[in-house]
């Protein structure tokens, strides 16, 4: 009777000590692709920004060539947009202090984009230096969330390796002390 309290309590506690690692293993595997997941959506937000610069200067462009005031609109919606996407990239990158700081650069530039593209006539000079300094700030924060993309996958797929041999090690002493165990309370009923 002994025996056979002691094979269940060891049982319980085998099982809470494995019921624990997995579980920290879990919480720390998602707490990778979580570090991955918002540096994708940094970068996916940068892209967007690029998108709405590419825009602009094409709608500039188009404007001074053709005069239609549907260009100067376009161009001026596409910098409501862009301004949205760096309220939005600000916020995404505040755990970041020198992308928090090239976000509000960024934000600084576009400001006087923004500007520039509300005053923009027919005759008046290209935006195209303005765009320039937007792209001044833009590449080096998207080479900077390519390389931490990289850093922070190649860390997530550490993690998640050893947590994986973790939960097997884990599980693998675990059965074997419970068959061992089991193996005694047979031996011990065996010998009645």
């Amino acid at each position: 009777l002994r025996l056979l309290i002691g094979f269940v309590f060891t049982t319980l506690c085998l099982g809470s000590v494995v019921a624990l690692v997995v579980y920290a293993d879990t919480h720390s595997d998602i707490s990778s692709q979580d570090m991955v997941s918002h540096t994708q959506q940094v970068l996916i937000e940068l892209q967007g920004v690029s998108q709405q610069l590419d825009r602009i200067e094409l709608n500039a462009r188009l404007y001074s060539l053709t005069s239609d005031d549907n260009n100067v609109r376009a161009a001026q919606g596409a910098t409501v947009t862009l301004n949205t996407l760096l309220l939005r990239l600000e916020e995404l990158v505040h755990d970041n202090p020198a992308e928090e700081l090239r976000a509000r650069d960024l934000l600084r530039e576009s400001n006087q984009l923004s500007e520039a593209t509300d005053r923009l006539t027919a005759q008046s000079s290209s935006i195209r230096e303005l765009v320039v300094n937007c792209r001044r700030v833009l590449n080096p924060m998207q080479d900077e969330e390519r390389t931490l993309l990289s850093e922070r996958e190649t860390e997530a797929e550490r993690n998640h390796l050893y947590s994986l041999a973790r939960r097997i090690t884990t599980i693998a002493i675990g059965t074997v002390l419970i068959l061992i165990l089991f193996g005694f309370l047979t031996r011990d009923a065996l010998r009645r």
